[in-house]
Order: structure tokens, then C-alpha cells, then sequence
């Protein structure tokens, strides 16, 4: 992943770390309706080890919602999926 796509996936609300050979990017999703549920992802790259990903919900989760809010997590979980196959661990101000 070049580092311009990097930077667009920070404008799309992800979060990208870099500590010696782990590297994490991370999501956070929470319900605009105030309904206290969300979800996050994170994406873990340690040198050696490949990468991993985890998936957790939070409060009521993804109950209730709709329509944007499913195509907000499909596009997040595609990102997710594109960052474990193509991220080599750097970040943007690396």
C-alpha cells in the first residue's frame, strides 16, 4: 500500500500506529443516534508474525440500525481485508 492510500484511509477515520515491529490500524465506529453501540476493528502487523485482524462490538452493537450504517461497516470491513493483504505495517509519517 503506497502511502497516498494510507493517508486516505486516516481521512476515513482510521488510525494508524507504529511501535518497533507491531504496527496497528484501528476503526472506531460509534452510533450517531446516541444509542451508546458501535463497533471497531483493528488490523495488527507484526514483523515475522504476519498480520491478524479482531472485530468487537460495543453496547447494543449493530442492532437497530440502517442502511448507512451497514454500508459504513461493509466499507470499513473491505478496507480491514485490504489492509491485511497489502499493508506492509508503515504509516503515513513514517
Amino acid at each position: 500500500m503506497g502511502l497516498e492510500e494510507l493517508r486516505a484511509l486516516q481521512e476515513r477515520g482510521w488510525k494508524l500506529n507504529q511501535d518497533a515491529s507491531t504496527s496497528t490500524a484501528y476503526r472506531l465506529w460509534e452510533d450517531p443516534d446516541g444509542r451508546e453501540g458501535g463497533w471497531e476493528i483493528i488490523v495488527q502487523f507484526t514483523s515475522g508474525h504476519g498480520t491478524r485482524s479482531s472485530f468487537t462490538t460495543f453496547g447494543c452493537g449493530l442492532s437497530e440500525v440502517g442502511d448507512s450504517e451497514l454500508a459504513a461497516l461493509q466499507d470499513a470491513v473491505r478496507e480491514a481485508r485490504r489492509l491485511m493483504r497489502d499493508w506492509d505495517g508503515l504509516s503515513p509519517e513514517r
